[in-house]
């Protein structure tokens, strides 16, 4: 953790660009704002919200999404642009992005000279095709007919790729993509969906581990994937662990992007009220799908505030003192710095950092004013989007 005078230089230039209060009070003031505002707005609208229904005592109710059908005519639209759409070879693809980007530089041997090889950006395709389809070296060499022995797959793997090496031409290759036209048609880029998937891997491995929602052997690729479809962030992570801590690890990697992820969706891993005031701090809206509903305590803004509805809907308020007393430590937790980026920041693992600050989502308060803003709403638009 860094110290006062350390943070406080270039805190007031990080809070203008992500629209932040630079003051404990100020921060206080305006979560309590956007609280009371979201609790009236909820309020008023809920005789209108045929969704989420209150009991006597307090629980919220959601009833269940009916699924709607497909209509004939989005079939029909399907069938006829699949069978017009040309088939497409995956390394074709690669030659065809190397030719325009010329990507295969970043790989090469670790001296940082030029390979010896004739056809060198030729091997790195295929190299590229074969992580990219999980293939080992014998399994690749056989997909390849003998033109590549095992032993020169496995050679390219050891010498010429690193992690750092794949992910400096993802980063390039992301960044093109980000500037054409055709995926903004889909989205900008700056709201993605969180997930883990699960793998099986070699018992004798750091990260393998027993999952015990899959009961096998594995580990967990968590990945986050913007809405113009590009996987901005993957990392693997042991079987076991909440993957709320590891938004951060995503946001941290995304950062280093010109552009920048505003809104992370995720499922019930992402639900963790310290990780709400992590993100908040750093102007990311998170929005996971919650679950166990009963065992959420909802806060009021004030212990005057009081509404018509859903006022047995909250049971705690908001200790002010608290976030204003944890403030500094939130804040010594980051270290900024000027970039082309605005929201670019360096610190701690996520993981790392989560950890220090309680990455249990039960513990805590700090994160509690932030949480209740997106969750107090159960319209069917927004149940969609986090869905």
């Amino acid at each position: 953790m860094l110290g006062w005078k350390e943070c406080e230089a270039g805190w007031k230039d990080f809070c203008r660009q992500v629209g932040l209060p630079d003051t404990a009070a100020g921060l206080v003031k305006d979560l309590r704002t956007k609280l009371t505002e979201t609790a009236v707005q909820v309020d008023q609208k809920y005789p209108e919200n045929g969704d989420l229904t209150i009991s006597p005592s307090g629980e919220p109710v959601l009833k269940k999404v009916t699924a709607k059908e497909i209509p004939e005519s989005a079939v029909t639209l399907q069938a006829n642009i699949t069978q017009k759409m040309p088939t497409r070879n995956l390394l074709d693809i690669l030659v065809n992005i190397e030719h325009w980007t010329n990507f295969t530089r970043h790989f090469g041997p670790w001296s940082g000279s030029h390979p010896k090889w004739e056809r060198a950006a030729e091997r790195y395709l295929q190299m590229v095709f074969a992580i990219g389809c999980h293939l080992g070296p014998n399994p690749a060499a056989r997909h390849m007919a003998g033109a590549v022995s095992a032993h020169t797959w496995s050679f390219v793997n050891r010498r010429h790729f690193t992690v750092e090496k794949l992910e400096a031409a993802q980063r390039e290759l992301i960044e093109l993509y980000w500037h054409l036209d055709w995926p903004k048609a889909w989205g900008d880029g700056r709201t993605v969906a969180a997930d883990g998937t699960q793998y099986d891997f070699y018992e004798e491995n750091l990260l393998a581990g027993y999952h015990f929602r899959y009961r096998k052997m594995g580990a967990v690729a968590y990945r986050h994937v913007a809405n113009n479809y590009v996987a901005v962030f993957c990392h693997f992570i042991p079987p076991g662990v909440w993957e709320a801590v590891y938004v951060i690890e995503g946001l941290m990697k995304a950062s280093q992007l010109s552009f920048q992820v505003d809104t992370v969706h995720s499922d019930t891993q992402g639900q963790s009220t310290t990780v709400f005031a992590f993100t908040h701090l750093l102007g990311i809206h998170l929005m996971p799908r919650l679950r166990n509903w009963k065992d959420l305590h909802f806060f009021r803004p004030s212990r005057k505030a009081r509404y018509k509805n859903i006022d047995s809907l909250f049971t705690e308020t908001i200790d002010g003192d608290l976030i204003e007393t944890h403030w500094k430590d939130c804040r010594s937790r980051f270290r900024f710095r000027r970039a082309r980026s605005p929201r670019r920041f360096c610190c701690a693992s996520g993981a790392t950092t989560a950890g220090k600050i309680g990455c249990s989502w039960r513990r805590g308060k700090s994160g509690a004013s932030c949480a209740p803003s997106f969750c107090s709403s159960g319209s069917p638009a927004c149940r969609s989007g986090n869905t």
